[in-house]
Parts: C-alpha cells; structure tokens; sequence
C-alpha cells in the first residue's frame, strides 16, 4: 500500500451580496432553505497522490472533478452531542476541478452556541445526514457503498474534512473575508488494479475472514448500512462481501477501480483473503486468492496482518495479466 496525501483544500467563506437563493441538487428532493448569512465557498480539487507511482488516466494524480450541481453537507457541533447545527447544503452551479460552493452561515453564528467543531461530508452520488448516535456518545452517518460498480472507483467514495479548524467570523483572512481552512480525505478504501488480456467482462472480489467471517465489503443492495463515525473517522457495517465491478458488457483493461469498506484481519478475526474472480465474454472464471497477511498458519492466525484501509490509502494490487491465463466454466 502506498501513503496517499490529499491536497489541502482552501476554503474561503466570502459574504455574498446577492439575497439569498433556495438551491436544490438533481440527485435528490430539494432541501428547505436554511436562514442565514449568503456565503460562497471555494473549493479545490479533490486529489490523491501517490508518490512515485502513476494511477491515473491523465497520468499523473488520481483528481475528482465536481459536476454541476454537486453539493455537499456542512455541520458544526460539540463532541458531547448537546449541540449539533446544520449549515444546509453548499452546492456549485458549475463544477470543475476547483469550483464554488453556495450555502449559507448562520447569521448569529458563535462558538458557545452553534458548536466549535466542524464536518464537511461529501458523496458524489447522495444526500448525507449527519446524526448522534447516544449509546456510542459519537456522531454517525449511514450511506451506501454499492456492490455493483463500474471500475471507476471516485463516484463510489466518500469525502470529509481531516483536520479540526476553528472558525471565527470576526476573525478576516487576507481578502478581508471570513475564512474556514478544511482538509478533505477520503473515508473508504480505494482499490486499484492494472488489467491486462484475458477478455474479461466481469471482476468479482470477495473477502473472507479467516476465523471470524461476519465483516462485509459493501452494502447490500441499496441499503445505508455502512456507518461512518463521523468523530472517530472510521466504517463499519455493510451486508455483502462481495463487490462486482462490470461496464455494460464492456471489456475490463487498464486500470479499474473499486470501492469498499475496511477489512479486519487479526489474531481474533484471523487473517483477511481476498477471492478474485475474473469472467470472460463466455462466461469463463480465472480465479486468483490473495492473503492479506504474511506468515499465514492453519488456524487462520498470522505471522502479521495487512488490511485494506479507509484512511486516505490507496490500496494497489499492481498489474495482473491474464493474457495466457487459463478460463474455466463455472
């Protein structure tokens, strides 16, 4: 695995003259208006990097490019839970690989009374609610990581700031505005492979524990059961362990992407293996297991244990070429 860095991503709450406007998303039902202050957020982009190593298309980083329309969700709060305040949705009408964000602030904002810690939540493809959850004493959100994918990994994550900023409204940065400095990362695990040859159609992946087998990879269906502790910053839930990656029939090359949660490889769950099933235009497997441990024993234990990780990683599986494989029917 290598380290990925997420670039910092400057975010400059300018007041807005214009009167406040009600903004609506495509992906889902309008949202009420949120009283307050018009402001205008500036965002860059997304962006992985990993050194050394080229991943992407473009050759270089791996980038996110925003989509007219995409929004995402701004919370301030306490970490008690005795204070939780929605900022609505912050949308850009234009997107790009830097874009402008619309919302608003509260116009009777202050620390004491509206929360001094912040979340910005980011999914390009749904709506997140941020919720306390009192039996765990932490902040959660529930979304969907779906099992049928289509290997371009960035629409299946999700974003949210890494660092905790103060914000203070008096306090003016040097274009005289009020200023929010978060750094987004991203809260899943992001898989990478090089495909090579072999006709394939179809990649299956699916995980197995070796002692304690109860740990998913994805959502079941369109099921929000992957829970974000949103204080903590890690996942847990889901109801499938296996992920499907396909294209309308398309062959699969090159490099494919695939979303999913964490595994839990250990000395109580035994070590995780990852179950690769690549399916040609005839309906024919390759099967490739991969362990994610080094000194594997007989009762699942191991020598140490390796894990796909939601903490801003990429996980790379390198280059497999299945150009004079061997496809068998199922």
């Amino acid at each position: 695995m290598g380290g990925l860095k997420m670039k910092k991503m400057i975010l400059l709450l300018s007041l807005a003259v214009a009167a406040f406007a009600v903004y609506s998303c495509s992906k889902d039902a309008p949202e009420a208006p949120v009283a307050g202050i018009p402001i205008t957020i500036e965002v860059g982009s997304p962006e992985f990097d990993e050194p050394g190593t080229k991943i992407s298309p473009n050759g270089s980083n791996l980038k996110y490019k925003f989509d007219a329309g995409e929004y995402f969700h701004l919370y301030s709060f306490m970490n008690d839970g005795s204070i939780t305040t929605d900022w609505g949705r912050f949308t850009t009408d234009a997107g790009g690989a830097w874009a402008r964000f619309h919302g608003v602030m509260p116009a009777d904002y202050a620390a004491d009374t509206h929360g001094d810690q912040f979340r910005a939540l980011f999914h390009p493809s749904e709506y997140l609610d941020m919720t306390w959850n009192s039996s765990q004493s932490r902040y959660e959100l529930s979304y969907n990581i779906p099992s049928q994918q289509d290997g371009t990994g960035l629409k299946y994550c999700l974003f949210c700031n890494s660092n905790n900023p103060t914000f203070d409204p008096t306090v003016l940065g040097d274009n005289g505005n009020p200023k929010l400095v978060l750094q987004f990362r991203c809260f899943n695990c992001l898989c990478h492979l090089n495909l090579v040859g072999g006709d394939v159609r179809t990649i299956k992946v699916t995980v197995q524990h070796m002692i304690k087998n109860n740990y998913a990879l994805v959502s079941s269906g369109d099921k929000k059961d992957i829970v974000f502790n949103v204080t903590g910053r890690a996942l847990s839930g889901g109801g499938n362990k296996t992920v499907t990656i396909s294209n309308n029939g398309e062959v699969l090359s090159g490099d494919i992407y695939f979303v999913t949660r964490q595994t839990n490889g250990n000395a109580t769950n035994g070590y995780a293996r990852l179950t690769f099933e690549f399916i040609n235009g005839s309906g024919e497997v390759c099967t490739k297991h991969l362990n994610l441990a080094t000194g594997t024993n007989p009762d699942g234990t191991a020598s140490a244990y390796k894990n796909l990780s939601n903490y801003h990683k990429l996980t790379n599986f390198g280059t497999v070429d299945l150009t004079s494989a061997t496809f068998v029917a199922p």
